[in-house]
């Protein structure tokens, strides 16, 4: 009951926009709000079924994902303020998400030698265990929230989003991790 109320608030509210828009902006360009729109809502969709998921693992979302990245540089780590360029976030933010990691004892932190200035973030064993447990699970409901694009759909939407993005293509090309 709830999901449809919400369901008919929004669409409610994309309709009423759609019409103010059209009265106030001259060159206004329908399918591209309507693109934005439904961006907007699939990220919702995408942060709310993964992200709950992994909440309740015990991890957030930008903590797995440094554990993913730490995971591929484990013999010397990461620079925190790389880390964030990374992942799109603040510095606050990332040092937050390493505090929490290190309590959990899935990430150490330790000075750079060169610059004690900088931080450095490793995975620990720990931290590599829960990433492998997470994984296959992650992968799961990635499928499955996309189980109803086909592969080609699947690689045509992901090249129009990097068209996007300019050209800049955030993660490793299909296939190369794992299939689905």
């Amino acid at each position: 009951m709830e999901n449809t109320i919400i369901k008919e608030c929004k669409r409610n509210y994309y309709t009423s926009l759609q019409k103010h828009a059209r009265t106030f902006i001259r060159d206004y360009d329908e399918s591209a709000a309507e693109v934005v729109f439904n961006i907007l809502h699939v990220f919702n969709h995408l942060r709310e079924n993964l992200g709950t998921a992994l909440q309740r693992e015990g991890i957030s979302i930008v903590g797995f994902n440094v554990l993913g990245i730490l995971n591929y540089s484990k013999e010397k780590g990461l620079p925190l303020n790389i880390l964030s360029r990374l992942l799109i976030v603040s510095r606050a933010n990332i040092t937050g998400v390493i505090d929490s990691l290190v309590r959990n004892g899935l990430v150490a932190r330790f000075n750079n030698k060169a610059d004690r200035r900088v931080k450095i973030a490793k995975i620990t064993k720990k931290g590599e265990k829960k990433l492998h447990f997470f994984l296959p699970r992650h992968h799961r409901r990635v499928r499955n929230i996309l189980g109803a694009l086909s592969k080609r759909e699947k690689q045509l939407l992901s090249n129009l989003l990097v068209k996007l993005l300019g050209g800049k293509k955030p993660a490793p090309k299909s296939g190369s991790a794992s299939k689905g």
